[in-house]
């Protein structure tokens, strides 16, 4: 994993954190897009870390799409604070998968920042649920036929989805077998009319309607 921070206190905050799983290996550090770029091109991480502030011409959600276009497949996790733009949120809306975004506060929370590096790296959206719900995104901005029909187990279910929560984290929040949560999870899908053959990964699918988007459509 790529980070890409200017503050040098924060950068090495943000790696103190990460270095604690297991599963995440920080593999190089940036406080500058021009050094990020390099970096990523020698290393090739699967995600990369990038404050949306980021200092310099090149800001972090540009740095963001050009490590994307040389990388496709690499996962990005923003950093914003409350006060950006909602332009923000409709750039990981329309970029569908693989963007995520947290908000950036002095205290880290180490579980939220690992659930949006491993969805990142899965392919997944994830929001930040105090930036969700300052932007309004963690609730159906226009109706939708098709939330109704879930059961207040499968909207819970979903909404924990929305906040990057694998189904082993939701099993444990619910208090639940992971067994009982996939199977939810299928139905949930069956219940939306999600399938398995489209573009977008059925859990994605799921949450962008969840956030009030029709997939595949602006």
């Amino acid at each position: 994993m790529l980070i890409v921070e200017s503050d040098d206190r924060y950068r090495d905050a943000l790696q103190t954190c990460l270095a604690r799983y297991d599963r995440i290996d920080v593999v190089a550090a940036a406080a500058r897009a021009q050094a990020a770029l390099r970096l990523a091109h020698r290393t090739r991480p699967d995600v990369a870390v990038v404050d949306a502030g980021l200092a310099g011409s090149v800001t972090g959600v540009e740095l963001g799409l050009r490590l994307q276009r040389a990388r496709p497949e690499m996962g990005m996790v923003l950093l914003a604070t409350q006060r950006d733009p909602v332009c923000l949120a409709e750039l990981l809306l329309e970029k569908r998968a693989g963007w995520s975004c947290l908000v950036k506060s002095p205290a880290i929370d180490g579980e939220i920042l690992r659930r949006a590096v491993e969805g990142a790296a899965a392919g997944l959206l994830v929001l930040d649920p105090a930036l969700g719900a300052s932007l309004g995104l963690h609730r159906p901005r226009r109706a939708s036929r098709e939330l109704p029909r879930l059961t207040p187990r499968r909207r819970e279910i979903l909404d924990r989805m929305a906040r990057g929560y694998s189904n082993g984290a939701i099993a444990e929040y619910l208090g639940i077998s992971r067994k009982s949560v996939e199977n939810q999870v299928n139905l949930l899908y069956q219940e939306l009319g999600i399938g398995r053959s489209g573009e977008l990964q059925p859990r994605v699918q799921a949450v962008l309607l969840y956030l009030g988007r029709q997939p595949g459509k602006d």
